[in-house]
């Protein structure tokens, strides 16, 4: 029947996004999606860094107060640095359809951000990657912040789902 594949997997993507406990392979699975979304809005960044005066400040600002980080930062704290500098690179990729796409999954990636950004030595990893991703987008390095943003997801995706793993064997 036409269409009805599609209302099953629509089915399954609202009771997967309903659920306050996201499992460990549902967050591989968008950290792959946010992998490759956040790759292009590096990229896009990096090819509009020189002329978006406010976009670039807004990164720039964006990554001054996550190097400002210390071991007593709150967790809330953390995660809200880091949504704000990934947003910060979607504004200056100037394509509303980024942000619209990861809107709905932010209460996922913050969980996630929360379950990973516990741990005190991935606190700073993750902001070393942040300031390489800015790097090359301030740099207007196109090729190099994609991959520098493809990396980044990937890791915390790898790192999320391997702590969930962890925490679902314990209990």
């Amino acid at each position: 029947m036409p269409g009805s594949s599609r209302r099953s997997s629509t089915a399954r993507c609202h009771r997967a996004s309903a659920s306050p406990r996201t499992n460990s392979a549902r967050i591989r699975q968008l950290y792959e999606v946010r992998g490759a979304i956040d790759a292009l809005a590096a990229r896009l960044a990096a090819g509009r860094v020189k002329t978006d005066t406010a976009g670039r400040a807004a990164l720039e600002a964006a990554l001054k107060a996550g190097r400002a980080i210390g071991k007593d930062t709150p967790l809330a704290r953390l995660i809200a640095l880091d949504v704000d500098f990934h947003s910060a690179i979607y504004r200056l990729a100037d394509n509303p359809a980024i942000e619209e796409m990861i809107a709905p999954q932010w209460p996922h990636m913050r969980r996630s951000m929360a379950t990973v950004l516990a741990e005190l030595d991935y606190r700073d990893s993750a902001w070393s990657e942040h300031e390489a991703i800015a790097d090359q987008i301030l740099a207007g390095n196109a090729k190099a912040a994609e991959a520098a943003a493809l990396a980044h997801a990937q890791t915390a995706g790898r790192m999320t789902e391997e702590r969930l793993k962890a925490t679902d064997k314990a209990a």
